[in-house]
């Protein structure tokens, strides 16, 4: 997002759009996850609640696969 449309709720306003369409239309879970803990936050304004925590490992720059 560019730096002058932030912190004006449009993140949200289109989150909670496309969230409501979703369910509108027979979505039974709409699934998020957050970058960091200030789009949580932004998530748990709009009713999600936080389940777990999902983990990602990357290779270090100039690990080489075997071969």
């Amino acid at each position: 997002m560019l730096p002058a449309s932030r912190r004006r709720g449009l993140g949200a306003c289109v989150t909670h759009a496309l969230a409501a369409n979703a369910l509108a239309n027979g979505a039974r879970t709409v699934f998020l996850s957050a970058t960091d803990a200030d789009v949580a936050r932004v998530y748990t304004r709009l009713g999600f609640r936080q389940i777990g925590t999902a983990m990602i490992a990357d290779r270090p720059k100039g690990d080489h696969l075997p071969g």
